[in-house]
């Protein structure tokens, strides 16, 4: 039970939240789908292989029956055409999810009985199959579906297709076709307890690369977006601002912050960081990016939004600060910088262009809003 509670992925997946599950399933499939496209044109090669060595058998007279050649042929069928059109189109990314699951069940049920019916007629040696049990693994572990379900449509292949050898083949053979398809479930099983192993682990592996990504994205003290988001939402903005969109930047810093860590301590200051980053979260819009560019100054990233109107929000954001005062400070002030961008900016002007207009703000008497009047006029 241990180790089926360690193949079986639904019990992680219910741990994560939403925005974490669609993350990692995305991670999954895009990894997946370079696999996919890595095995195609292999698997088209081995199945045009597979089918030419029938062939060969068949005019070399090696083939019993003309039901051992049809079911060969059929094997070789369901093997290139259970494969090959569900990876390319799923590769492609033109199925919807609900396509991709129905497009894996039948997949494995046709390519599972097709490889069953291969090891029971003893059609393959035992390298071949190996290649074959991979193969099916891979068509297993390629698309997100839980352990259970897989298991299920694995063991309805087998048990249907058995039971349908034992009951064409002749008496002397039910010993030796039984032996053979033991040893094919057998070694299915194992490759499936590892590559179950394997895709557990890929799974934790993605949720916990996400989670430290999204840590980074967070500024620990304030709770706000960090330095790093916010270069990652100006290089974005900026490629929309080059086809016709409008985005302008605000950049703040506290008034006198080094003399209230003097007088009051690093914790004050801290908690005045805080409060401006509350202040800051229900004074902006929802479209808004709002972080901590470093120290006391903080950014607001204003998409779809011309100076003017950020330059309003700027001066709603000085007054609520005013009267938001700290415990042990008192009253606490900001200046403003804002700066519109222009076609063909990188970040680093942008950002430049804000804090001379914020330099601006601090020379004429701090707690005012300045706007680069530069970019107005080039938007104008």
């Amino acid at each position: 039970m241990r180790l089926l509670s360690q193949l079986h992925e639904g019990p992680l997946l219910k741990e994560m939240d939403e925005s974490e599950r669609e993350a990692v399933l995305g991670r999954l499939h895009d990894s997946n789908a370079v696999v996919a496209r890595f095995l195609a044109l292999p698997m088209l090669v081995f199945a045009g292989l597979l089918l030419w060595i029938s062939l060969k058998r068949s005019e070399a007279g090696l083939l019993e029956s003309s039901w051992v050649y049809t079911a060969l042929a059929f094997s070789h069928a369901v093997y290139a055409l259970g494969v090959l059109p569900s990876l390319a189109l799923w590769a492609g990314d033109r199925l919807r999810k609900q396509q991709q699951r129905l497009t894996l069940k039948v997949h494995i049920c046709v390519m599972s009985g097709g490889l069953l019916l291969m090891a029971v007629l003893g059609i393959i040696e035992r390298g071949g199959l190996v290649l074959l049990a991979v193969a099916l693994l891979v068509g297993n572990l390629m698309y997100q579906v839980p352990l259970k379900p897989r298991l299920a449509f694995n063991a309805v292949a087998f048990m249907a297709c058995g039971f349908v050898v034992f009951l064409t083949a002749r008496p002397e053979e039910h010993i030796p076709a039984l032996v053979r398809s033991t040893e094919f479930i057998a070694l299915v099983i194992v490759i499936t307890v590892v590559g179950g192993l394997h895709n557990r682990q890929r799974l934790m592996s993605f949720l916990a690369e996400h989670r430290m990504t999204q840590i980074a994205m967070i500024d620990a003290l304030t709770g706000v977006s960090s330095r790093r988001r916010l270069d990652t939402v100006l290089q974005t903005e900026l490629a929309a601002v080059a086809r016709g969109r409008d985005l302008t930047v605000i950049l703040l810093d506290v008034d006198r912050f080094k003399s209230v860590n003097d007088r009051f301590g690093h914790d004050v200051g801290d908690d005045v960081l805080r409060a401006l980053a509350r202040v800051l979260q229900q004074g902006a819009r929802l479209t808004d990016v709002i972080g901590r560019w470093g120290g006391e100054e903080f950014m607001v990233v204003c998409t779809g939004t011309m100076a003017g109107e950020a330059a309003q929000l700027a001066e709603r954001l000085a007054q609520a600060l005013r009267s938001t005062p700290v415990a042990v400070v008192g009253k606490v002030t900001a200046s403003f910088g804002v700066a519109q961008a222009v076609p063909g900016e990188m970040p680093r002007q942008l950002v430049e262009r804000a804090d001379r207009a914020l330099y601006q703000a601090k020379h004429a008497g701090r707690d005012r809003v300045i706007v680069d009047l530069s970019s107005v006029a080039v938007a104008a």
